[in-house]
Parts: structure tokens; C-alpha cells; sequence
């Protein structure tokens, strides 16, 4: 089976994992999991005691995906659902890193990152993917160092970017 295009490059999916393990985190969040490859890398990346939340309105997962996420050590918890919704109601401080590739029009990414900002720890690292090649994710990246974060952009295999932020 072929790899669809919206899916985040494989080197970038490699590289989230090793954060995870470099940063040691334990609580992870993903909003935008469409066929599930960086959910399988960042699954296999988490200990055995870690959690993963993955967020998506649809299921995608492939059955490849699917059998490597069941195969990783963690928790794995799937959430159908808009993931702003989902968070408004979760606990606050929670996750140690997010990996975002959800929706990309403004309209819809500043709520999220509104309600990213809360449940990601302080020091904890938040992830967008398509932040140099889609100008509202890039817009969203200027606002975010405005409102204090540390900001690191990363060019990615067919330029889509990765960027990372952080706030202490």
C-alpha cells in the first residue's frame, strides 16, 4: 500500500520519536492522526508505564499502523472527536509533549493552540507539522513566539516544516 501525501514525512515521524526519548516523556498528545504512522513511532517510542492520546475526527489508522501501535508498551488511548473540544474538558498540565498535524485554517488553530497551551506541561514541547509551507500554521508560529514561546523551525524532507515550541 502506498503512503498517502498528507502523511507527516517518515523522517519526521523518526525524529518526534527521538524527542520523546531524548526529552523522556511519559504523557504524550497527538492531534491529527490521520493513517497513524507517527502515532506507531511515537507509541514505540513511549516506556512502558508512558501514555499516548491521539485525537482525530475520523478513524484512518491502517491495519499496518494499527498492529505496531498494539505491539508498543503504552497506554494507547484513540479519541474520536474534535480535538479542542476534547482537551477543553481534560486535565490541565498533563503532557510532557504534543505533536500537532490537525486542521491547518486559522480559525480553527488558534482555539487549538489555545487549548494546547493548557494541557501541555510548563517545559513541555509542543510540535507542528506543515509550520514553513501552510502560511496559517506559520502565522500561528509568530504568535506563539510573541506570546513567549521558544521557537525552533525545521525544514523537512519536501519542506512541509516541523516546529518546535517550548515556554519556561
Amino acid at each position: 500500500m502506498e503512503r498517502h501525501e498528507w502523511n507527516s514525512e517518515i523522517e519526521t515521524c523518526q525524529f518526534l520519536a527521538s524527542l520523546i526519548r531524548m526529552t523522556k516523556a511519559e504523557k504524550v498528545l497527538e492531534v491529527g492522526t490521520f493513517e497513524g504512522e507517527s502515532t506507531a513511532e511515537m507509541a514505540e517510542a513511549l516506556p512502558e508505564h508512558g501514555q499516548l492520546f491521539t485525537v482525530d475526527i475520523e478513524e484512518f489508522i491502517t491495519p499496518k499502523n494499527a498492529k505496531r501501535i498494539k505491539k508498543a508498551k503504552c497506554k494507547f488511548n484513540r479519541i474520536l472527536q474534535d480535538g479542542t473540544s476534547w482537551m477543553r474538558g481534560f486535565e490541565r498540565n498533563y503532557f510532557d509533549f504534543a505533536f500537532i498535524d490537525s486542521m491547518h485554517h486559522w480559525s480553527h488553530i488558534l482555539p487549538e493552540f489555545k487549548e494546547v497551551e493548557k494541557v501541555i506541561k510548563f517545559g513541555g514541547i509542543i510540535a507542528y507539522h506543515d509550520s514553513i509551507h501552510i502560511r496559517d500554521v506559520k502565522q500561528l508560529m509568530g504568535y506563539a513566539e510573541i506570546h513567549g514561546y521558544r521557537r525552533l523551525d525545521l525544514m523537512t524532507t519536501f519542506g512541509r516544516g516541523l516546529t518546535l515550541l517550548q515556554r519556561f
